[in-house]
């Protein structure tokens, strides 16, 4: 029984990223109507960052987290909305597909030529050696976050996107821009914002996922393919069946 439940809580955690990572896409879907394939290569971009300022240059943890998913992500969103996707808004959908698959190549070899992939780089746990002692089993400090974290972000998103302003305007500008636009929202604003909190929460979800498994390029990338069926099962809409799906 005791084995059971470590195994339980192990999928869990696990589950909880593939949860983050599958609510970014939704998010970046529902508020810019694009499926980002390159959604896990961002996650593997921010990941490796926060290795190079965590570990190789020796920043605080909490400062290095804040500045790649508070900072450098929604910035990397936003440039990717402005500088790449307004520019085929409108196009049909295997446009956007490609523009995005393209974007993912780019950053694998950006990532390549900064980071030798044949150099181990070990991405220790947050509050590594930590644990908690629930029900005769241990729980790791990490596994305690990463579900706090997917729990909060599920809860947060929720309520921003149907009881606030913005985050109604965020999901009106996808159905109907010229109406939205004629109640005061602006689309392209929106559409940024979208982008902002779909990359940051796949950096969240990389920078979470890099110490339970490897730092690699391409574990990190693909890991947007387990996200798929949680989004799926969310019907690309739903944010609670999109967390269900992720579990």
């Amino acid at each position: 029984m005791t084995e059971l439940l470590t195994f339980t809580i192990v999928g869990i955690a696990s589950g909880c990223i593939y949860a983050l990572t599958a609510t970014g896409l939704v998010v970046t879907y529902i508020t810019s109507g694009v499926f980002n394939f390159a959604h896990g290569a961002i996650g593997m971009i921010a990941a490796f960052l926060f290795w190079e300022l965590s570990v190789n240059q020796g920043w605080p943890t909490p400062v290095a987290f804040v500045f790649v998913v508070g900072i450098f992500a929604p910035l990397l969103g936003v440039a990717i909305d402005r500088f790449l996707m307004r520019r085929v808004q409108g196009a049909p959908t295997e446009v956007t597909l490609v523009i995005t698959l393209l974007l993912l190549l780019i950053m694998i070899s950006v990532a390549a030529q900064i980071w030798n992939p044949s150099e181990p780089r070990p991405l220790p746990e947050f509050f590594e050696g930590t644990q908690f002692h629930i029900f005769g089993v241990n729980i790791s400090a990490h596994q305690m976050i990463v579900l706090l974290a997917a729990v909060g972000v599920a809860v947060g998103l929720r309520l921003f996107l149907y009881q606030t302003r913005t985050g109604v305007a965020l999901r009106a500008v996808v159905d109907a821009p010229e109406l939205a636009s004629l109640n005061g929202a602006r689309p392209e604003a929106v559409s940024q914002v979208g982008w902002a909190i779909g990359s940051s929460l796949a950096a969240l979800a990389g920078v979470l996922l890099a110490p339970l498994v490897t730092l690699d390029i391409l574990t990190l990338t693909l890991l947007v393919i387990n996200g798929y069926a949680a989004a799926i099962v969310g019907r690309l809409r739903s944010l609670p069946l999109t967390f269900a799906g992720g579990i």
